[in-house]
């Protein structure tokens, strides 16, 4: 699954670009997302906990960050499983800092792969975690930067966002355009 966001960060690109540049702060604006040290390799351990309407999910994985100054951008590949190791995550995330008129652009782009019982709500639901994940941490960041507490939590899915994202799957289904076998039994 692949997918691009933008969101404005109301701070200057320098100070934000240099609390990027610190993984426990940055992960601190995260919503959901929690550092739990770093391996010898230099991977940072770490989970990102989600909630799906009433289902919460927990990953639990390694992350590599490289980051870039010359360009004011980074790279991040991980990987995890959730807690009963039914789904796996892999992932790789590249964004970088537009400056602005006193705020800066983070323009990211990511190609997500999930495994498992989650990978068909990852399919038409990602989009809706990363764009929670994305806002949360521009808030977050902006709030962090003007020496405020940033907001705890997690990224939370009402249970209309799951519907949707579930119908709107539904939707493109084959035999709901007519291109396939229909599940009615007049088409078996």
């Amino acid at each position: 699954m692949k997918l691009e966001q933008s969101v404005v960060i109301d701070a200057d690109a320098a100070r934000v670009w240099a609390l990027l540049c610190e993984p426990e702060s940055a992960a601190g604006c995260v919503p959901g997302v929690r550092l739990d040290g770093r391996d010898d390799d230099g991977h940072h351990r770490g989970e990102l906990t989600v909630s799906f309407g009433p289902t919460r999910v927990a990953f639990s994985g390694v992350a590599e960050i490289v980051m870039a100054p010359e360009d004011m951008s980074g790279t991040i590949v991980a990987r995890g499983a959730d807690r009963q190791g039914r789904s796996r995550a892999s992932g790789t995330l590249r964004f970088r800092l537009v400056p602005g008129d006193g705020s800066v652009r983070l323009v990211s782009s990511a190609d997500v792969a999930i495994s498992g019982p989650l990978a068909g709500f990852a399919e038409s639901g990602g989009r809706h975690v990363v764009e929670q994940l994305l806002a949360g941490m521009a808030a977050n960041v902006s709030a962090r930067l003007r020496d405020e507490r940033p907001a705890p939590g997690t990224v939370r899915l009402s249970l209309r966002e799951v519907l949707a994202a579930w119908l709107a799957r539904f939707s493109r289904w084959p035999w709901r355009r007519g291109g396939g076998d229909s599940p009615t039994p007049e088409g078996r």
